[in-house]
């Protein structure tokens, strides 16, 4: 029998062939590597040796999930992880962006250690209600340790985990830091509509545009309203709940915000398709805020041959550059920490150069559908850096 055996390594996928004794049989034994470790598939699959086509097929079908970040910092409150890691027999990819607020104490905890948590929960199964389960108990525990800490500092946090194996892509989020999903489908191949539409998947934690948030602050007792803008003596900025002034309650931290505060996470999972490319983008709000959906999908479709960190940088440094026309005041200054993570799949049939076109020719992509977790992502361009907080003295410092 002729054994080939299909390693995986970080460059493209190598065939070793290895001849045994029995060179008569016309029959390969393949088992193939399915991702960038050693997952290897039960079940062994024949080809007949000539057959070069379906060997090509097999080889296209290995999914090499790559890995890119890029940062810009105003504050130093970002904080972003990209890793994998092995639960059970299968590998899985981990995504994470933490945006702080009143301090970088409770971000860099929570990326320091969610994942060791999510892993150590999971107890080797990687399938997706075993991560969500995972992920909620990681979650909470992160909160109870950064409240014990005696910070007050907070954060928001997001989570995606990719198991190419099961073809699963499962999203946890506390606040506002966004996850997408673009795919690209192969055009030789037939598609649906519905399998090229982009999706988010994350909630919106803002209380400004989030009113089940708003109902559980108000069942509680907490008080939501504007804080008070010096310049005018009137209201101004988003819904903050008080006391401490924060404009989000679902997040790592802010012990003195009381139990008003939930780490409790909005969890997705979708299926990722089994041809095609695609991107998975995690980004804090520092480039969602800045940017349109449609403006990131064609960053990512112009770049799509890029590395992922190349295409993170184009993303954060799109959204650092952007401006009115009308008022270029401190060009390519960061407003906020800007941080985007992509987790990509690039399809080895999907070679067409035409797809990496301008951004004028790339169609707008229109209002994303969700995955069962919350309210559209509502942009709120109104600066609130310049706004004291109202409310009980020590109510705390301004926090986005």
């Amino acid at each position: 029998l002729i054994l080939l055996r299909h390693a995986v390594g970080p460059g493209r996928g190598t065939f070793t062939v290895e001849r045994g004794r029995n060179s008569y049989s016309r029959l390969v034994r393949a088992r193939m590597r399915r991702t960038l470790v050693n997952d290897v598939v039960d079940t062994p699959v024949l080809f007949e040796l000539g057959d070069t086509a379906r060997l090509r097929e097999f080889e296209a079908s290995v999914q090499k999930i790559e890995m890119g970040s890029f940062s810009r910092t105003l504050r130093r409150e970002d904080r972003w992880l990209k890793t994998e890691e092995t639960i059970g027999e299968d590998q899985v990819f981990f995504g994470v962006v933490a945006d702080g607020h009143g301090g970088s104490e409770a971000s860099e905890h929570a990326v320091a250690r969610v994942v060791q948590y999510i892993c150590s929960e999971a107890a080797g199964d990687a399938t997706s209600a075993s991560l969500k389960w995972a992920g909620q108990r990681a979650f909470a525990r992160l909160h109870e340790e950064v409240c014990a800490s005696g910070t007050t500092a907070g954060t928001t946090l997001t989570v995606c985990a990719v198991n190419p194996h099961r073809r699963e892509l499962t999203t946890m989020n506390v606040g506002d830091s966004i996850a997408l999903l673009y795919p690209r489908p192969l055009k030789s191949l037939p598609t649906t509509a519905a399998a090229s539409q982009p999706q988010q998947l994350t909630a919106d934690h803002r209380l400004q545009t989030n009113t089940k948030e708003q109902l559980r602050c108000k069942l509680q007792g907490a008080m939501i309203a504007r804080a008070v803008d010096p310049t005018t003596g009137g209201p101004g900025g988003p819904l903050r709940v008080w006391p401490g002034g924060v404009a989000q309650v679902r997040t790592i931290g802010d012990a003195d915000v009381g139990r008003i505060i939930s780490p409790l996470p909005a969890s997705s999972t979708i299926i990722l398709p089994d041809t095609g490319s695609w991107d998975c983008i995690i980004c804090s709000d520092g480039v969602s805020d800045a940017l349109a959906y449609p403006t990131l999908f064609k960053l990512c479709r112009r770049s799509k041959l890029a590395s992922a960190s190349t295409t993170a940088k184009l993303v954060v440094d799109e959204a650092v550059a952007k401006r009115h026309a009308f008022n270029n005041e401190g060009f390519q200054v960061p407003r906020d920490d800007t941080t985007c993570v992509i987790l990509r799949f690039l399809d080895p049939r999907d070679t067409d150069a035409s797809a990496g076109c301008a951004l004028e020719t790339c169609e707008d992509v229109g209002p994303l559908p969700h995955v069962d977790v919350g309210k559209d992502h509502v942009h709120d361009a109104f600066d609130s850096s310049h706004f004291r907080a109202v409310g009980p003295e020590g109510a705390g410092q301004d926090r986005l």
